[in-house]
């Protein structure tokens, strides 16, 4: 049980790129990346989050087809990540 999803979320951009999004219970998030003429996904980068576990995740796209991965838990903190230049960056706001 220790590594089940709990939460996941997709996204298909204008481009048939496909993203995922998948919170687990050891408290990381794994951004997942389906090139549009591919079968395959592949791992972009894992988000650890230390002792905090996700309960949400939302992913959507911002102009210029960025894709947006908002994500929250218990700690009442918002998570936002972007993707730029190939990586996951992300930045905190406090409730």
């Amino acid at each position: 049980m220790k590594d089940s999803v709990t939460i996941l979320s997709t996204l298909v951009t204008p481009d048939g790129t496909t993203w995922i999004a998948s919170a687990s219970v050891d408290t990381k998030v794994i951004v997942w990346k389906r090139e549009a003429n591919s079968e395959e996904f592949k791992a972009v980068q894992v988000l650890a989050f230390g002792s905090k576990i996700i309960e949400t995740l939302k992913l959507g796209i911002l102009p210029g087809d960025v894709p947006i991965l908002a994500a929250s838990g218990v700690d009442m903190l918002i998570y936002l990540f972007v993707v730029k230049d190939g990586k996951v960056c992300g930045i905190t706001f406090t409730c």
